[in-house]
């Protein structure tokens, strides 16, 4: 769903772009407005996914587990299928009104709102969208807008696209790592010894070693995956008051990687599994 939205926003940017190259006000004011919509979708879709990987996070209950998966797929089953159409055939699904969209992306842009329905103004058949093509009083005006508030009216709907493209790469990076966290809570699905009520809980960051060096670096024999080790390791610099900066590869070995800090305490090395490759889907070009 995150891929099909991208390739919308690809084409509505497609779209402002011609705007700006054919001087054509109207033409943007509509592709702005269709931007922050589609990027407020991509906000639902983010949301979502945070959601459903907060709630399985030491989650034990297998009723809980499918509450949360069933509403996860609802709402993407939903932003795909979804019709606006007023006339819905019978058991038709329902899409989200755009005010809910705009719901989840006021979470990060507080002014959204406002923006939304200045951008509205513009859209409508309205005083608004009339002074893109006007001036002056009806029926004396002129048909050729004021140049100085066109000019200011245009460089603020370019001021929007700039915020809403702020917004969807952070979108992309959240839900890119949300991503990498399902596809790591698929890989402790197939662990030895996992049953539905033990898959998704906590295990504490207790590591071995003393992290002093390669040979005694700290590494987390209760990790049940590499992503986990790696969570472990911020979790227990965190916990021990672990000031960090730099952070590099200290040395690579078959199935495993070493990870080195620099800290308030020096140089610490951490041992942590390399993802196992033949665990990795291989990529589909005839995916969306």
């Amino acid at each position: 769903m995150d891929q099909v939205c991208a390739w919308k926003i690809h084409h509505i940017l497609r779209a402002l772009l011609a705007s700006i190259e054919s001087s054509n006000p109207v033409s943007l004011a509509s592709s702005a407005r269709a931007l922050l919509e589609h990027v407020a979708s991509v906000a639902v879709l983010v949301d979502t996914i945070e959601k459903l990987m907060a709630g399985l996070e030491n989650q034990g209950s297998p009723y809980k587990i499918d509450e949360l998966l069933k509403s996860t797929d609802n709402t993407l089953q939903t932003s795909y299928y979804g019709s606006g159409r007023v006339a819905a055939a019978p058991g038709e699904r329902r899409a989200r009104h755009v005010n809910d969209c705009i719901k989840a992306l006021k979470k990060t842009a507080s002014n959204i709102d406002l923006v939304y329905e200045d951008l509205c103004e513009y859209v409508h058949p309205n005083f608004g969208s009339n002074q893109l093509v006007s001036r002056g009083e009806l029926g004396v005006g002129e048909l050729a807008p004021e140049p100085v508030q066109l000019g200011r009216t245009l460089d603020r709907f370019c001021d929007y696209v700039g915020l809403l493209l702020e917004e969807l790469e952070q979108f992309d990076y959240r839900i890119s790592f949300a991503c990498l966290q399902l596809s790591d809570l698929s890989l402790r699905c197939i662990q030895p010894g996992t049953t539905t009520r033990n898959v998704f809980s906590k295990r504490p960051a207790k590591p071995t070693g003393d992290g002093r060096g390669k040979e005694t670096a700290y590494s987390f024999p209760n990790a049940r995956t590499a992503m986990e080790a790696v969570g472990m390791t911020y979790e227990f610099l965190r916990s021990e008051g672990v000031e960090v900066g730099v952070q590099s590869i200290g040395a690579t070995e078959r199935g495993w990687i070493y990870d080195t800090f620099s800290t308030s305490r020096g140089t610490l090395w951490f041992k942590v599994p390399s993802p196992d490759p033949a665990l990795l889907p291989e990529p589909d070009e005839s995916d969306f």
